[in-house]
């Protein structure tokens, strides 16, 4: 018996929460673009998801934890593992007083709005952007004006045996679309130390901010939202503009005519024609502007 046949029948005589076999992960991302997964499942607790790891561990299956798919882009060929979601089980959040806690599956955008109905200040610069608490954690999301890491205060996490464990903030290097110490672990939950303000101010700025996404960003089509980090000096969107890739499409993957630095799924894009377009920006840039572009969107599935 392979070890995907013994990890699904552990799913099917041990695991506790939600799961199903061979699934597609078109309707788990995004970009709408991937093959399917071995497993998807979402553990009831924190303790059916340690043992659901042990079991991966013990049986050599990979595993990945899916936030909200807004991220990532699936190989056509899918994900020969666990996909395991967070977003129904550990999704928790609340307010005492200065702080907020939420877990790794809440919605990003559902913590603000939190925030924002109870008069605190932090992350309203975040307003928009996709994806789950753990996502936003683990890549730092943010803005010119503010990121996720400006006010954790703790992260909650899984070492490398599956125990529990508390990170400070002053052992988190909070980077720019990278925090080493949260690199390959487990996500929990975070403990934020927020400020007093105003919800209607928030509220203002929440909506001023999301009426400017719309207007500048392709919201409407499929994508994962910003491809490539931004180099230093230099802003992505605008060297592919004046390169002329504006429309630029292999397939069903399209440059935005709306904003230069994404990618979108015009119909029936393929994993493959993405990563054609990416190769191109990354190279019509490198010979145009000697700069080595860094994908942002995490590829899952790939050789």
């Amino acid at each position: 018996m392979s070890n995907i046949a013994k990890i699904k029948t552990y799913f099917k005589k041990e695991f506790v929460g939600d799961f199903s076999f061979d699934e597609s992960l078109k309707e788990h991302t995004w970009y709408k673009i991937g093959g399917s997964a071995a497993v998807l499942c979402s553990p009831e607790s924190e303790d059916s998801l340690i043992a659901l790891l042990k079991k991966c561990k013990e049986l050599f299956v990979d595993y990945f934890i899916l936030g909200d798919g807004a991220n990532v882009l699936v190989s056509d060929a899918g994900f020969k593992g666990v996909i395991i979601t967070l977003k129904s089980s550990l999704n928790k959040c609340f307010v005492h007083e200065q702080k907020l806690f939420a877990e790794a599956g809440a919605y990003l955008n559902d913590v603000i709005l939190l925030a924002q109905d109870n008069g605190l200040a932090g992350l309203e610069s975040l307003s928009g952007i996709p994806g789950t608490v753990g996502g936003a954690l683990y890549m730092n999301a943010g803005i010119d004006s503010g990121n996720i890491g400006d006010v954790v205060e703790k992260v909650m996490i899984l070492n490398d045996e599956f125990e529990m464990e508390t990170l400070e903030a002053k052992d988190i290097d909070f980077g720019y679309r990278n925090v080493p110490q949260l690199k390959n672990k487990i996500i929990l939950g975070t403990l934020m130390n927020m400020k007093k303000s105003s919800s209607e101010e928030l509220s203002k700025f929440r909506n001023d901010l999301l009426r400017k996404r719309a207007e500048k960003q392709p919201l409407g089509c499929p994508s994962c939202g910003s491809v490539f980090k931004r180099p230093d000096g230099f802003f992505v969107g605008k060297m592919v503009q004046d390169l002329g890739l504006k429309g630029f499409r292999i397939g069903g993957a399209e440059i935005s005519e709306k904003h230069a630095g994404f990618i979108i799924n015009s119909g029936n894009a393929t994993a493959a024609d993405v990563i054609a377009v990416i190769e191109k920006i990354k190279l019509e840039v490198l010979n145009e502007y000697n700069v080595e572009l860094e994908t942002e969107v995490k590829l899952l599935g790939f050789k």
